[in-house]
């Protein structure tokens, strides 16, 4: 599978993602530096300010016009505003912040237990701002 990230806001964020992204490659998926093509985009979002709040809304909006099939939110924004997420054109699921450690599991039907067992290798992401 083809995976894209987008991340908005803080470090905190970009470490989730990061985090993310190597369990997915660990699992063999491709990391891709572009929703269009992608067989899923996470857009893990901000509520901060109102200026990341209209960022996230933004790159969730795009995800789904560049050709993303599958777009989920999660994240701040994504956790404050989950039914306003799911309405954006393209966004199929919201994760909410206290699930985000296992949207892997959840999206591939895999136990805690296996992804604790897998070899993860530290990458950058592509495209990394």
């Amino acid at each position: 599978m083809k995976i894209f990230f987008d991340v908005i806001g803080c470090r905190l964020n970009q470490s989730e993602v990061e985090a993310l992204a190597n369990t997915f490659r660990a699992l063999g998926h491709e990391i891709v530096p572009e929703p269009s093509g992608a067989d899923l985009a996470i857009v893990n979002t901000c509520a901060v300010t109102v200026k990341a709040a209209a960022d996230s809304r933004k790159q969730l909006r795009k995800a789904g016009r560049k050709g993303a099939a599958q777009v989920i939110a999660t994240g701040c924004w994504a956790t404050l505003y989950p039914d306003e997420a799911l309405a954006l054109p393209g966004v199929t699921g919201v994760v909410v912040n206290d699930e985000k450690d296992g949207l892997p599991a959840r999206l591939l039907g895999l136990s805690e237990l296996e992804l604790g067992q897998l070899e993860r290798v530290r990458e950058p992401l592509p495209g990394d701002r």
